[in-house]
């Protein structure tokens, strides 16, 4: 029984080109598995994403389901600058009004200064009143203690 001389084995031109094969063969096969793995991770992720957007689309579907408050049936004969001018007499919000105005995309609302209830009483208002917010911006103003937004709406009649 004679040994293999790994030094002699290597000096030979076949031995050495099977071996370059083989650590090709490693490397492709070793490619593929983390391209694979790569893959199967972000598909993963995907899902993750999608099943999340499903379920944020699901709780807005199930909020549009819900009945509405108030008197709709009289709002609907009235003019939504009317109704928007209205809450924010009622709520004492003139003050801090810095734009109303209407145009054919519905009713533009810009306040400053407003704190958060103050501002879900405003939304609350204006969908008792038969409006839909269609766009919003709200900013966090810098303040002391004391977190102020600064809101811009545009509202339409609810459909």
């Amino acid at each position: 029984m004679t040994m293999i001389n790994l030094r002699e084995a290597f000096e030979d031109r076949d031995v050495r080109g099977v071996f370059i094969i083989c650590a090709c063969a490693l490397a492709v096969w070793g490619t593929v598995f983390a391209f694979a793995a790569a893959v199967s991770s972000l598909n993963r992720q995907v899902s993750d994403e999608i099943s999340s957007s499903d379920e944020v689309l699901d709780y807005a579907m199930r909020y549009r389901a819900l009945p509405r408050t108030g008197t709709k049936d009289a709002a609907a004969f009235e003019e939504p600058l009317g109704i928007v001018s209205e809450t924010i007499d009622v709520l004492k919000l003139r003050d801090r009004t810095q734009r109303l105005q209407s145009s054919s995309s519905g009713v533009s609302i810009q306040l400053e200064r407003m704190f958060g209830d103050e501002l879900l009483d405003f939304l609350v208002s204006l969908e008792n009143g038969g409006l839909d917010v269609r766009a919003a911006e709200i900013r966090a103003l810098p303040a002391s203690d004391i977190r102020l937004l600064s809101v811009s709406l545009t509202v339409e009649p609810a459909k």
